[in-house]
């Protein structure tokens, strides 16, 4: 008899890997703006400070991060939704109350990251929509802005699929937990019972 096929992985929902892409993605646009504004200053060793900055700032990132997944119960919870996001399916043995608990916070957290990264989008975008159409500008300034522009940007893109890939699977999987909450309740996405005619 044949195993059971493995699930697909999703690499962009694995916690890890989202960190991982943060933290470069972060590190990368931070050592490439203070270079750029050390070679225009005369920094001594611009390359060594945008390096240590990229350091600094990829620690804080990681940091952060580790604390988010301590509030949220740890990284093994976090990816212990996201696959039950991906198989479709909230597991009988798990106590309700905690876990609701759990997924409604996640759904809440997309929401509110979708939000501010979109405010923040626009603002930049426009600040940098501003200096590139400004010919007195100083270029590393349009530089600066258009690297905050671009970061807002990936930012707004990842929270947009989160939105649309993942929260969905989340409201799928709090239906389910509701459910059985409710035992009297029709199953997620069944027809309502109709009245019997009276005789």
């Amino acid at each position: 008899m044949n195993p059971p096929p493995t699930p697909k992985r999703d690499l962009l929902l694995d916690a890890r890997v989202r960190l991982a892409a943060l933290t470069m993605l972060l590190g990368v646009l931070i050592g490439a703006t203070v270079a750029a504004y050390g070679v225009h200053l005369s920094w001594p060793h611009p390359a060594a400070i945008a390096v240590g900055a990229a350091v600094v700032v990829g620690a804080v990132v990681v940091i952060s991060t580790l604390v988010s997944w301590r509030r949220a119960g740890g990284r093994e919870s976090v990816e212990q939704i996201d696959r039950w996001a991906r198989s479709g399916r909230l597991p009988s043995d798990v106590p309700l109350g905690a876990t609701l608990s759990r997924i409604a916070g996640r759904i809440d957290s997309a929401k509110s990251a979708l939000w501010s990264s979109g405010v923040m989008f626009a603002l930049w975008a426009a600040q940098f929509a501003f200096h590139l159409a400004d010919p007195a500008q100083d270029r590393t300034d349009v530089v600066v802005f258009g690297v905050a522009f671009a970061y807002f940007a990936a930012t707004l893109a990842w929270s947009l699929y989160a939105w649309f890939r993942r929260v969905p699977a989340l409201r799928d999987l709090l239906r389910q937990g509701q459910h059985r909450l409710a035992p009297g309740a029709p199953a997620p996405g069944a027809a309502p019972a109709q009245p019997r005619p009276g005789r």
